[in-house]
């Protein structure tokens, strides 16, 4: 099969030709999500429920390009696919050009995934997919996370989630 041939076979639908450790859970604002029912069966059940929401900012622009090449490879059954992937990640240039119209030279960029870009969602989830262990739930979709932790009382939640936080801010910093 050709390497062309094969890029479209993977870039129609990634998720279901990869065994990813990704969480499936989408972050979205939309009815019936993973969060909005964890939230609905605590509450059936009498407990507290808590969440964070956080918006990751710049996050497609901070992917190492090294340690996401790192990544795939374990994932993906053909080296010439990593290759073709990060060279559509690595490819990439720019010029700044300021308001009298001065340009600067042309720059590679040494992070970061195309937003807007097929695989641009799929790739930072790969990216991120080693976030650490929580106390709650996880849910992580792009440049979303969400945590939530459901429990008798509120104290309980609260300390679960500032806990959570640190841990997960610990790690994105690093």
């Amino acid at each position: 099969m050709s390497l062309r041939r094969l890029s479209k076979l993977y870039c129609t639908n990634p998720r279901s030709r990869l065994n990813l450790s990704v969480s499936p859970g989408e972050v979205g604002r939309r009815p019936g999500h993973p969060v909005e029912q964890d939230v609905e069966e605590s509450f059936s059940g009498k407990r507290k429920a808590g969440a964070v929401f956080v918006n990751l900012t710049a996050a497609y622009d901070t992917v190492w390009h090294c340690g996401l090449t790192w990544k795939l490879l374990p994932l993906l059954p053909d080296r010439q696919m990593v290759y073709m992937i990060m060279e559509t990640v690595g490819n990439r240039r720019f010029t700044l050009t300021t308001g009298n119209g001065h340009s600067s030279k042309l720059r590679r960029l040494k992070n970061g995934v195309p937003q807007g870009s097929v695989l641009a969602s799929l790739l930072f989830n790969i990216y991120i997919s080693e976030l650490p262990t929580t106390i709650s739930r996880k849910y992580a979709y792009a440049d979303d996370l969400a945590i939530m932790h459901a429990d008798g009382n509120w104290l309980a939640v609260e300390g679960a989630l500032r806990k959570d936080m640190a841990t997960i801010g610990e790690y994105l910093q690093t």
